[in-house]
């Protein structure tokens, strides 16, 4: 499944080398799934840092100070990254949730159900062409074209948004 995404990642960044007239608005879509990655990158910190004061047999709860200057052993080092990771995490899931808002909203102008879906399954919950065409009974060719009817409502609404 990574390998996939990996692979999906590369074709994107592909055809983005070439004249895309519709990178303004599939950058505003694309703004939930990186969100949700910096989520998952952050997550992963803390999971190595978890690891690290774990190995040291040491709550990180005990170990916090008190807002003096600190720089005690490298348990404590972790601890206060940790917290900060912590910190961190909060700020990016509030910034995934706000994201997801705004991008929702502008799928949500689309009048055509199937091309709610396609998009909405494609920039928000992340999935490749062929899930998509799985999930909804289609050839991944007719999904791509529902996506590409999706695109040029969806630029003209956010042109109109910068405009007024």
């Amino acid at each position: 499944m990574q390998n996939e995404e990996a692979v999906m990642n590369a074709i994107d960044a592909a055809f983005s080398r070439k004249k895309d007239r519709f990178r303004p608005v599939k950058d505003f879509l694309y703004q939930a799934k990186d969100a949700k990655r910096k989520i998952s990158l952050i997550e992963g910190r803390i999971e190595y840092r978890m690891d690290s004061i774990g190995a040291h047999g040491v709550s990180y709860e005990e170990h916090i100070p008190s807002g003096h200057d600190y720089s005690g052993s490298s348990v404590e080092n972790a601890v206060i990254a940790l917290a900060q990771l912590e910190e961190d995490l909060k700020r990016a899931e509030q910034d995934y949730a706000d994201v997801k808002v705004k991008v929702s909203d502008l799928i949500a102008r689309l009048t055509d159900v199937n091309q709610q879906t396609v998009v909405t399954r494609r920039y928000i919950t992340g999935q490749d062409w062929e899930k998509i065409a799985l999930d909804m009974g289609m050839s991944v060719r007719n999904v791509q074209k529902i996506h590409g009817r999706a695109l040029p409502f969806l630029q003209e609404y956010l042109e109109g948004q910068e405009a007024a």
